[in-house]
């Protein structure tokens, strides 16, 4: 099986959910971080208020399907601006992304590193990087989303099996999309978070 993306237009922007979001939900809000998501009814949270190292996992949640090849969704928090493994915070997301492509190729096998890009998640830079590794049941994907604000930097990692990827992603999309700073009852927004226009000097892409 090549390892190539699912479809070639999922890695050009963030594309309008075609299904539109998810109906059958269940709400998470955190006190501790202060924020909503909506993810589908027939998921199940496996990880709350998880400390690892400096970051937390106020939230992992996991789809049906087979132990070792259900789609998971995560939510990581830190306190302020990111230190990713360096004595030294990076000066700039190019520098974050360059440290994190390191990172990811000496822990995962297998990795292979698809697109970089740098858009804005609810108006705030963000570091999106797509890529693939070897999994204990196969061919692993992912998309990580970590957005960086001087308060609270959040990280988002959507995963899945490459093989079920293209189907899982307007999922994935719909709970990232319903993502809020604070409590959110009964409110919710239609809209797709999307990359916001940019232009060359703050968007890259390594394909």
């Amino acid at each position: 099986m090549s390892d190539s993306p699912p479809t070639h237009n999922l890695f050009a922007n963030l594309p309008v959910m075609p299904t539109g979001p998810i109906q059958d939900t269940r709400t998470f809000f955190d006190d501790n971080w202060n924020f909503t998501i909506h993810y589908p009814s027939d998921w199940n949270i496996i990880y709350e208020n998880e400390p690892v190292g400096a970051w937390t996992i106020p939230i992992a949640i996991a789809g049906p399907g087979v132990e070792g090849e259900r789609p998971v969704f995560m939510v990581s928090a830190r306190c302020g601006t990111i230190q990713q493994g360096a004595d030294e915070l990076p000066r700039a997301i190019q520098d974050y992304i360059a440290a994190s492509e390191a990172e990811l190729g000496r822990s995962l096998a297998g990795y292979q590193l698809i697109s970089t890009t740098i858009i804005h998640l609810a108006q705030r830079p963000t570091a999106w990087l797509v890529y693939s590794y070897n999994g204990k049941q196969g061919r692993i994907y992912e998309e990580s989303f970590t957005m960086f604000d001087a308060r609270t930097t959040f990280w988002f990692v959507c995963r899945a099996s490459l093989a079920c990827y293209a189907q899982m992603r307007p999922c994935f999309q719909s709970i990232l999309a319903s993502f809020r700073i604070g409590r959110e009852m009964a409110e919710r927004a239609d809209e797709p978070i999307r990359a916001e226009n940019a232009s060359e000097q703050d968007v890259e892409h390594v394909e």
